[in-house]
């Protein structure tokens, strides 16, 4: 080898020595815009373009981008704003992330590499101003979907950074994550691992909120929720706004603000949510500027535009941001139970299938009912009955019972286990001990059901926690539920349904 190729051979040695040392670290953090107004962006209207011009927001969420769009969303930018690129198709790809959550975050991540450095957006592949987005609102109902969010999230961060690509990590929605109960915080255990790695890449963690009728009207449960997440790492709210749609899914439209709110109203509700939302909050997307079908038109925040900007104020940042903090305060201790009282799920004028009562299956036959079905809307809390263990649940359907999601406590004071049906989510496991009135889930619709509603046993037990035999003609030591309350409420003890 001449000197020649050796000397070119060592200088480009030396060149590529703080390239490689460089990679992967922490990127310097840019810095924060004059407020924290964003835009949820649909389509190319000229008019919320030249809207975007005006407020020179914190940051635009883009929706299947087009590049004469993103360059005019850039120039108009904060100076210390962000672009974010959503392509919808590869970020409702849920069910590959479900089957195999590493290897979709890994490939999701990818394409985003392909996408900026030779393919479509190419052109703005160097700007770190660009983010982009991987899978929209996931389940987290449960901490097995949780494992899988995480385990896809992790990839999908970890090969961004290594290739100096941002990123909205999570991108939740308003139900996250595993609800646990209203006026009660998520429980962000899960991920909070993710916390060094959205830190090294300089990404954002981003959820969704709204509210009804107001942003202080259930703060803390819907909007300003994020302020439960410990994290200390740059926040963007994905979506935001006003919906009818927190009172019931099936609500009637108009579901936004438009036929329920006037324009300055909700630009007032929205300056006011940019103003109190939590301090690690770096913005704030109102969905939505344009929109994709007639059924969102109602949510289109451009009448309200011309308000919005004759609000505009800067955001007084704190000295050091993100804001550092702890983890919220654990829930205090059950207090001690009452020996004479069983909690039972609220069946007065509920009852809409008694024990006994002939029913078909799906056979054809006729069979009798072994326990209470309760009528109740999705989403109802049940609580258990008194202090005891967990002697089985399914919170995964693993086993496709007809009971769908169920859980059976048994409680050896009182010789009884409890069996609760067709939940939509059970928040124990299998061994757990429970306290009374501990929430053990939320009913549902699942397994055989045809409808809302609650499936309540009472299996009578030995004190080794075997089913008592000679007590009932049904399997299981199944009795009336109503006769069993009857007898223990006759015997000077308490009952309460909640």
């Amino acid at each position: 080898m001449s000197n020649a190729t050796l000397g070119k051979l060592e200088r480009w040695q030396a060149a590529m020595i703080p390239y490689l040392e460089a990679k992967g670290k922490p990127q310097p953090p840019m810095g924060l815009p004059r407020h924290r107004m964003g835009v949820h962006l649909i389509g190319n209207r000229e008019a919320d373009l030249q809207y975007i011009e005006q407020l020179r927001p914190a940051a635009v969420k883009i929706v299947d981008p087009d590049p004469a769009v993103i360059r005019r969303v850039l120039a108009a930018l904060d100076p210390n704003g962000v672009c974010v690129l959503r392509d919808h198709p590869l970020s409702e790809q849920k069910q590959d992330m479900y089957s195999n959550p590493v290897a979709t975050g890994l490939r999701h991540a990818l394409d985003w590499r392909e996408k900026l450095t030779s393919g479509r957006f190419k052109e703005f592949g160097k700007d770190r101003r660009i983010v982009v987005c991987g899978i929209n609102e996931p389940d987290v109902h449960n901490q097995a979907e949780e494992q899988r969010v995480f385990d896809y999230t992790k990839a999908f961060l970890e090969t961004l950074t290594a290739n100096n690509i941002r990123a909205l990590a999570l991108n939740l929605s308003v139900g996250w994550p595993r609800n646990s109960g209203e006026n009660k915080p998520p429980i962000w255990d899960t991920f909070m691992p993710l916390e060094p790695i959205i830190k090294a890449g300089n990404h954002f963690l981003c959820v969704h909120e709204y509210w009804h009728p107001e942003p202080k009207n259930g703060w803390g449960w819907y909007a300003n929720r994020i302020a439960a997440c410990p994290m200390q790492v740059p926040i963007i709210i994905g979506e935001c706004g006003y919906t009818r749609q927190l009172i019931r899914m099936d609500i009637p439209q108009p579901w936004g603000w438009r036929g329920n709110l006037s324009a300055p109203n909700y630009a007032d509700q929205l300056w006011y949510y940019h103003d109190k939302v939590d301090q690690n909050v770096f913005a704030i997307m109102p969905f939505t500027t344009g929109f994709a079908g007639v059924e969102w038109e109602s949510k289109d925040t451009q009448p309200a535009h011309a308000d919005i900007l004759g609000r505009v104020r800067s955001y007084s940042w704190p000295a050091v941001w993100p804001v550092k903090k702890t983890q919220p305060e654990p829930e205090p201790e059950p207090t001690e139970s009452d020996p004479m009282l069983i909690i039972v799920p609220k069946y007065s004028g509920r009852i809409s299938g008694f024990y006994g009562s002939l029913y078909t299956n799906a056979a054809g036959a006729k069979y009798a009912h072994e326990g209470l079905d309760i009528s109740m809307p999705e989403g109802t809390p049940v609580y258990a009955a008194t202090d005891g263990v967990v002697a089985w649940a399914d919170p995964q359907q693993s086993e496709q019972s007809p009971y769908g999601i169920y859980c059976r406590t048994y409680h050896p004071q009182l010789g009884i286990c409890g069996f609760y049906g067709h939940l939509s989510r059970c928040d124990v496991k299998t061994g757990n001990s429970v306290k009374q009135g501990q929430l053990l889930g939320l009913s549902g619709n699942t397994g055989n059901s045809t409808g809302p509603h609650l499936h309540f046993e009472i299996r009578l037990m030995t004190p080794t926690g075997a089913y008592r035999t000679g007590v009932s003609t049904h399997g299981n030591a199944r009795v009336d539920p109503l006769a069993w309350l009857a007898g223990w409420f006759a015997a000077g003890n308490k009952v309460e349904e909640r």
